[in-house]
């Protein structure tokens, strides 16, 4: 069949809609390259396959022993790089495939960045390069996924007169499929087969295979698998096992499982991974009987089962409710010497508190460490709410303690079940505290990833439940809500803890202080400030002053504007927070801090409207740059204060 045979499969381009911008870099001969290529330079051609040959210069020669010395890799990255700086000093210079020798090594090394940094500077010295070097420098893009860069080197290829091979397309077409991008590896090996008349590898046949088995195409995928055999690229255990994860993908397990007798009679070797597809499908299909079928052939096959194998079987049989049997089945491979991982105890674990073994599952969760294991986060929540279940409410407490001495936190899940079960029930003491200490674990990994939303939604179920809430939790609910641009609802919160009795601090204030500005809302933000002072007799910090004149610069507001109502109570209040010292370390250390405020509060007065203009449309802030040369040392001594003090996630 020819190779338009195999073109015919593919998605005509006109179907394909609006192609990536990176496709128009091969049909376009103006396209800029992302390099400067110069002229090459000449060079003198030598039998390098004769090296006895006296044409060759001794350096070569050198230079080709030591290349092959270390094809596999140098010792170290200065090696290579000091060996391709004696190259370019060479007279004369040595040829391409000595430059593609090296290349190629520091590729082994998985040095990609390097390894394209030369090539630039090859091109960019003019040192002789050719369609292999090209390959080489589009794989090391590929690898350090930028596939842009890649289509702008392919595109320099055609410009340059070389012609690409499938050593070429090959990575392109990887990290395409690598990404999911379906229609774009299906246009380019359109392009490759039916414009360049390239005749794909069976790895490239493989991609394609998986490409077409994975969006449910299985008529494309098994055409194009007679395609290979009648071109006599014939297919492996890679092409049949991507095809059978397809024909299992969509329940189709009679397909699947006559795609193993094909292997076998095309005396393929299956492999643990080919078992492995079978297996999970079947158990997922809850035919356990077939799947353990599988699972004893595998030994006729001369395979021995994997951890993965047996974890897939204990899950199977954790899905029937058949956990005691799974437990039975976990100490029989343990017996053969099969070690299972962390993940198989999590799956054996789940399936028997799901089964309401919640006791058996509480004495296999402490054989974990004996066999060299350590509980994960996910370890501690499964057994937690395995003991929440069966009302074992001191056991999860006893772990989520133990949980939060590990770094862990309750997963979401685990802090809904409790929240379900403060709901169905009359409070329980010991639920209430689990709750809370649950929530608060919660809360600050939450704040870590920037889940604002999530923090706020939560501190309000505990306000709805009635469960007590400390200052603490709610500073950091208005910390999240300033992050979120909620000022309004962060100072319905303020008012929530003055309902509650608590006192808010200095940090609180400043937190509304900033949500205010990251609003530009300074006037708002400057009225809050001057109440502040005038009725809750709130002594603002360095921090404070800092976070409000920040923000008026943001605003291009004079600073001489806001510096009446910030001097009455900078230099006198802070005076009296260094007295209030409980040491005399402390109160050294806030001298120094008032000493920088002082120092910086005459300079703060001169910035006007018209210096803070230009500084900020030069994208560097003037007052920025005198509070960090004169007060860095207080602000960094005052902002941990604070932390200290209120036990705000400081958010950036």
């Amino acid at each position: 069949m020819s190779l338009l045979s195999v073109s015919s499969i593919l998605p005509p381009r006109r179907r394909l809609g609006t192609f990536n911008s990176c496709f128009q870099l091969l049909t376009h001969s103006s396209s800029p390259s992302i390099i400067s290529v110069a002229h090459f330079r000449a060079q003198r051609n030598y039998d390098y396959s004769n090296p006895n040959s006296k044409h060759i210069p001794d350096s070569h020669l050198k230079l080709q022993q030591l290349l092959t010395q270390n094809k596999s890799g140098f010792k170290n990255l200065d090696n290579a790089l000091s060996l391709f700086r004696k190259m370019l000093k060479m007279q004369p210079l040595p040829c391409d495939f000595h430059f593609n020798q090296l290349l190629t090594t520091l590729v082994k090394m998985k040095q990609y960045q390097v390894a394209f940094s030369l090539f630039r500077e090859m091109c960019t010295l003019s040192i002789p390069v050719d369609i292999f070097t090209f390959s080489i420098a589009i794989n090391c893009c590929c690898h350090s996924n930028r596939v842009d860069y890649a289509f702008s080197l392919l595109a320099t290829t055609f410009k340059r007169g070389f012609v690409p091979d499938v050593r070429t397309y090959s990575p392109i077409i990887q990290v395409l499929y690598s990404l999911k991008r379906w229609e774009e590896v299906c246009l380019l090996l359109d392009q490759m087969i039916h414009d360049m008349k390239i005749s794909p590898d069976v790895h490239t046949f493989n991609i394609l295979v998986d490409a077409y088995s994975k969006s449910g195409k299985l008529d494309d995928a098994k055409h194009l698998i007679q395609i290979m055999n009648e071109r006599g690229e014939n297919p492996d255990i890679v092409t049949y096992t991507s095809l059978m994860q397809g024909y299992c993908s969509q329940g189709q397990m009679d397909e699947a499982l006559a795609m193993l007798n094909t292997i076998r009679s095309k005396k393929i070797m299956p492999t643990s991974y080919t078992y492995n597809i079978l297996v999970n499908a079947y158990c997922r299909e809850l035919k356990l009987d077939i799947a353990m079928d599988l699972y004893r052939n595998m030994a006729s096959d001369g395979l021995s089962p994997t951890v993965v194998t047996h974890t897939i079987l204990l899950h199977g049989l954790c899905q029937l409710g058949k956990s005691m049997e799974a437990l039975t089945f976990f100490y029989k491979i343990q017996g053969l010497g099969h070690k299972p991982d962390i993940v198989t105890y999590e799956t054996l674990l789940g399936g028997l508190c799901m089964n309401h073994y919640v006791d058996k599952a509480l004495s296999l969760f402490r054989t974990i460490e004996c066999n060299g294991l350590i509980p994960e986060s996910d370890t501690y929540n499964i057994i937690s709410r395995g003991c929440l279940r069966s009302k074992k409410y001191d056991g999860a407490c006893k772990l989520v303690d133990k949980m939060v001495d590990c770094g862990f936190s309750s997963d979401a899940a685990t802090t809904s079940l409790l929240r379900h079960l403060l709901l169905s029930k009359a409070q329980d003491p010991t639920l209430v505290a689990l709750y809370q200490k649950s929530c608060i674990e919660l809360l600050t990994s939450l704040v870590k990833v920037k889940q604002y939303a999530v923090v706020v939604s939560l501190v309000t179920d505990l306000c709805a439940l009635s469960i007590p809430v400390s200052i603490i939790t709610f500073n950091i609910a208005i910390n999240c809500c300033c992050h979120s641009n909620w000022a309004d609802y962060a100072f319905s919160l303020l008012a929530s803890t003055f309902k509650r009795g608590f006192v808010a601090d200095v940090a609180t204030y400043t937190t509304l202080i900033r949500g205010l500005v990251s609003q530009h809302k300074s006037a708002e933000a400057r009225l809050f400030f001057t109440n502040l002072i005038k009725f809750r007799q709130v002594q603002p910090n360095v921090v404070t002053f800092n976070t409000m004149i920040k923000g008026l610069c943001k605003t291009l507001v004079k600073v001489e504007e806001a510096m009446p109502a910030m001097l009455k109570v900078t230099l006198a209040d802070i005076e009296s927070d260094v007295n209030a010292g409980d040491n005399a370390l402390e109160r050294g250390q806030k001298r120094i801090t008032l000493v920088k405020v002082e120092e910086a509060m005459p300079a703060m007065l001169n910035v006007t409207l018209t210096d803070i203009e230009s500084d900020v449309n030069a994208g560097d802030n003037a007052l920025e740059r005198v509070l960090d040369d004169a007060g860095e040392q207080g602000q960094v001594e005052n902002q941990e204060r604070v932390d200290g003090d209120a036990k705000l996630p400081m958010v950036t």
